[in-house]
């Protein structure tokens, strides 16, 4: 026992002593932290200076293990990546922090959940795999109004420095720049970040985002978009969950979910920022469609029941038919497997009522008039097909005898075989994006522009 205690005290001493040899060579550590944004700015200085083998920073000791701490993480190596445990969370903070995440994030929304909505939210923050990958996206996003900035120079008794510098809008501000002995390089360690927030006052300047403030509430609201799909799912079985088994007796139920969106084919406007309609909106497909083809179906709720199931099962088969009979069209889909083609049915048609009125302004606004009374004839036949994704896509018109419109589009990608110099194309009178009206033969011609 002796001989043990002789060690851990050799060690502890022999430790005790390294520590204080670093920190002596540090003379003086200055942090400069600014950050800006939209009509408000903080700036924070602070320099810390040896004086008689102790840290003072504006009269104030400074633990000089906070000094020696930031030393040693400076020397550790380099981490290309965020890692959990460099994060500090392991299995038991998942464990401890998943309900009070949440309840930080969104308590209300969360509280009111239904129990097995709760059950999915708590087993998704605590799988650990799952945050493993769910944690990159908390260090890959931009926010257009958010300029940090921090830059910590270490100088020795010789006058050489460390600097050690981010610009990160992300917690802990990884990465972290370091510069020392003419070479730069970057770690996402955040045991770099822990030291120097030790090191600072409590309101300075980025201090909470450099002590990594925020890390539990922000990772439960990434949960939350990582499991949205099936959260909407569970919440639109249990409340209408035997109009799900009808549609499932045809297609594979993708996506379903019950609100009050709306958008320039389905929903009413919403009244001082309420919904005024609910919906049942599937995703759906079958195992014959191309992997990038799906049906999206939008039913109206009334009293807890989804209405037009039969409508949409009866009638769904004669639109795909359309769909598929334009060859060229076959064609694109099969050879672009990454642009996903959605066919919209809305309550009791695919070209709903909404969709024609706005399509009808949209074309008296462009002087396209003459295209308004030949669709109008013909309405309850079109199909209408949704390509792309949310802030890339178009909107297209599949004619009865095989013509297509190009109605509107956002963004350059999803408008099939053509560009957006082939078009003629104006702002669309509502929802945005640019208004063509163009249309296209059955072979796949550009009739007109």
């Amino acid at each position: 026992m002796k001989r043990v205690i002789a060690i851990f005290l050799f060690l502890f001493l022999q430790a005790s002593t390294t520590a204080l040899a670093q920190t002596r060579q540090v003379s003086q550590i200055q942090v400069v932290s600014n950050w800006g944004g939209l009509n408000a700015g903080e700036h924070g200085d602070l320099t810390i200076k040896r004086k008689s083998n102790n840290y003072y920073a504006n009269g104030n000791k400074v633990n000089d293990q906070f000094v020696f701490a930031l030393l040693e993480a400076v020397n550790e190596p380099v981490l290309n990546k965020p890692e959990l445990v460099n994060l500090g969370i392991t299995q038991e903070w998942l464990d401890a922090n998943a309900e009070k995440g949440v309840k930080e994030y969104a308590e209300f929304y969360f509280t009111t959940s239904a129990p097995n909505q709760q059950a999915l939210y708590l087993s998704s923050f605590t799988n650990r795999s799952l945050i493993e990958r769910a944690i990159l996206s908390l260090y890959s996003f931009i926010r257009s109004d958010d300029y940090p900035a921090i830059e910590v120079n270490i100088r020795d008794e010789g006058g050489k420095q460390i600097t050690i510098s981010s610009d990160s809008q992300y917690l802990f501000m990884l990465p972290w720049k370091i510069t020392k002995d003419g070479q730069t390089i970057k770690t996402y360690n955040a045991n770099i970040s822990r030291a120097i927030a030790n090191l600072l006052p409590k309101k300075f300047a980025n201090r909470g985002r450099i002590a990594g403030e925020g890390l539990r509430r922000d990772l439960a609201e990434t949960v939350m978009r990582y499991i949205k799909d099936d959260w909407n799912l569970l919440d639109a079985e249990n409340k209408a969950g035997k109009y799900l088994e009808a549609l499932r007796s045809k297609f594979i139920v993708e996506t379903a979910e019950i609100a009050g969106h709306h958008n320039v084919e389905y929903g009413k406007e919403w009244v001082n920022g309420n919904s005024t309609e609910t919906n049942l909106h599937a995703v759906l497909r079958r195992k014959d469609f191309p992997n990038n083809f799906f049906i999206g179906a939008v039913l109206p709720v009334k009293n807890g029941q989804v209405e037009n199931i039969d409508v949409f099962l009866n009638g769904i088969e004669s639109y795909r038919n359309l769909v598929f009979s334009v060859g060229w069209l076959n064609e694109y889909i099969a050879s672009n497997p990454k642009v996903n083609i959605e066919f919209r049915f809305i309550t009791d048609r695919s070209f709903s009522e909404k969709a024609m009125q706005i399509f009808a302004a949209d074309m008296k606004a462009i002087g396209k008039e003459s295209l308004i009374n030949e669709i109008a004839a013909v309405q309850k036949e079109i199909g209408l097909l949704r390509v792309g994704r949310t802030y890339s896509q178009a909107h297209w018109l599949v004619l009865p005898d095989g013509r297509m419109v190009l109605w509107r589009f956002i963004g350059y990608d999803a408008l099939l075989n053509w560009k957006p110099d082939d078009f003629t194309h104006h702002e669309c009178t509502r929802y945005g994006g640019k208004c063509v009206g163009a249309v296209i033969s059955k072979d796949g011609t550009l009739i007109s522009k």
